[in-house]
């Protein structure tokens, strides 16, 4: 007697729902851009932009949990921003500046996937 093992479908719509938190993502970036003077913070978060654009929509967990993070580290750099134009502030948004581009590559590693159950 054979056994299958029943193949459980995640929705498209769990792929779509990432892939639009992935453009959200991206064009919260331009926001913060505005509010910048550091040139050089310009184009470091315009590079990570660029790279935001093209992630792939997944549901594995590993990738939205760094989606999450990079969110996280995204909205405390806008708060920076609008908060502090001091030295002390411009050397923690170039931190977490430098975070997200460590984790960006981590993110980039996960193709498009339906997980199986």
């Amino acid at each position: 007697m054979l056994f299958f093992k029943k193949k459980v479908k995640v929705s498209d719509a769990n792929i779509q729902q990432n892939k639009y938190a992935i453009e959200e993502l991206a064009g919260s970036i331009d926001s913060i851009v505005a509010g910048m003077e550091n040139q050089e913070f310009i184009k470091r978060m315009r590079d990570i932009q660029e790279k935001i654009k093209y992630f792939n929509p997944t549901c594995d967990q590993r990738a939205l949990d760094l989606d999450k993070k990079i969110s996280d580290l995204i909205g405390d750099i806008k708060i920076e921003v609008v908060k502090n134009k001091e030295e002390s502030a411009q050397e923690k948004i170039g931190g977490m500046i430098t975070r997200i581009e460590m984790l960006v590559p981590d993110r980039n590693n996960f193709a498009t996937s339906k997980r199986k159950a």
